[in-house]
């Protein structure tokens, strides 16, 4: 699968255990979604999946694996991130400072972002759980990047 358009390249690789999509865009950053004429498909894996996009000076790194998933994100503007994963939406909006976030999941997620003075936090699940702590299944993560920290606890 592979589309194109004059400001968005798509690489999409598909295996048995794992895919890889790249994209590119000048003016936005939108994973899973479209760019004027240029759409990103979705795939799913067995145990793991690398998707790596690039904007301007934005990188968005997402790793799937069986129980977790850890997305680092480092952007010197604004932007919003769109991803899908079975009933899973999370939404982040990042702000003008380095972001990081960890995102753990086997029944169990949570998310807590420090950038500045702005905090992102939103997470939805077939249950609808937007939670600052983690429960039975979650780990404990604490990382820091540059100016901005996330704290699981």
């Amino acid at each position: 699968m592979e589309s194109s358009c004059d400001d968005c390249m798509v690489m999409v690789s598909n295996g048995d255990d794992c895919m890889v999509m790249e994209s590119c865009y000048n003016d936005c950053l939108m994973v899973e979604s479209c760019c004027d004429d240029c759409v990103v498909t979705e795939s799913s894996c067995d145990y793991y999946m690398v998707m790596e996009s690039r904007c301007d000076d934005c990188i968005i790194m997402e790793s799937h694996c069986d129980n977790c998933m850890v997305m680092e994100s480092c952007c010197d503007r604004c932007m919003m991130m769109e991803i899908w994963c079975d009933d899973c939406i999370v939404l982040e909006s990042c702000c003008d400072h380095h972001m990081m976030m960890k995102y753990i999941w086997d029944y169990c997620m949570v998310m807590e972002s420090y950038c500045d003075e702005s905090m992102v936090m939103e997470l939805c699940w077939n249950n609808c759980m937007v939670m600052k702590s983690c429960f039975d299944d979650c780990m404990v993560v604490e990382s820091s990047y540059d100016d901005c920290m996330v704290m699981e606890s």
